[in-house]
């Protein structure tokens, strides 16, 4: 978990016991492996996922807001550069100081922002 987050003090006992009660749902840890082995293996993505996540994303037509963490480490700001002419109707929001997990590391701000998105295409 706390590759997730750039201020690792967000990683609480509380907030990994949630997240060991989640995976512990019926399930979840079988339907959590398939989903990761569907879309990656060791060596990164799979090609045929990235190329048919390319493909659809490219369809969206709707104005769109991507808020990315400067120091995600599972999405790294390499991923925004390969977006960003894939979903051309976006606005795109670099945050530092952030990492996987925006709406928790920088939650008021990422409220602000959204809503501000949200008002400007209302």
């Amino acid at each position: 978990m706390k590759l997730a987050f750039h201020d690792k003090s967000y990683v609480t006992h509380d907030l990994v016991a949630e997240q060991v009660a989640l995976a512990k749902l019926p399930n979840a840890q079988t339907v959590f492996l398939q989903t990761l082995r569907g879309v990656l293996n060791f060596g990164g993505f799979l090609e045929a996922p990235r190329k048919a996540f390319h493909a659809r994303i490219q369809q969206v037509q709707c104005p769109s807001l991507v808020i990315w963490g400067k120091q995600d480490q599972f999405l790294p700001i390499t991923h925004m550069a390969v977006l960003k002419p894939l979903l051309a109707n976006a606005q795109y929001e670099l945050i530092d100081d952030c990492g996987h997990v925006p709406m928790t590391e920088i939650a008021k701000r990422f409220i602000q922002m959204t809503l501000t998105f949200l008002s400007s295409h209302a």
